[in-house]
């Protein structure tokens, strides 16, 4: 029905992504499920997927010296319907911890961001940031 709000995700668990060496083998299916969920997202935020990644070019980011890079999924019945990538500097500004959070459109408005976030704050917090951290989110609108 028009005006209804969508339920809550129920079920849904977070879970750090396996980072594969590489792209084939089993091991690497997680990781291009993830990397999809990016480009469907940009698909109907910008009606292209010009700015995904394709799932050679996040492996490569992965291997950034400048910082560590973390991506936590969310999955609801073992399907991953949404990602938040982390970034920790390694080198200045320790305290910082940027967020690019990511949720299939059929999964917005039902709480999966906010566990992703949820889970992206405590994981920052206990890699070494303290309370006062500044932790910078970055979403993708939705419209």
């Amino acid at each position: 029905m028009a005006g209804m709000m969508p339920s809550m995700a129920n079920d849904v668990r977070i879970e750090q992504l396996w980072i594969p060496d590489s792209l084939e083998g089993k091991d690497a299916a997680d990781f291009i499920a993830a990397v999809e969920v990016g480009r469907k997202v940009r698909m109907q935020t910008w009606g292209s997927d010009d700015l995904a990644y394709a799932p050679e070019e996040k492996l490569l980011e992965m291997e950034d010296p400048y910082e560590r890079q973390v991506i936590l999924v969310a999955k609801v019945d073992g399907e991953i319907v949404g990602t938040v990538d982390i970034a920790l500097p390694l080198a200045d500004n320790l305290d910082l911890a940027e967020f690019a959070l990511d949720i299939l459109p059929e999964f917005q408005g039902r709480g999966v961001g906010r566990q992703l976030l949820e889970a992206a704050e405590h994981f920052a917090r206990d890699e070494g940031g303290t309370p006062s951290s500044s932790i910078r989110t970055i979403r993708v609108p939705r419209w």
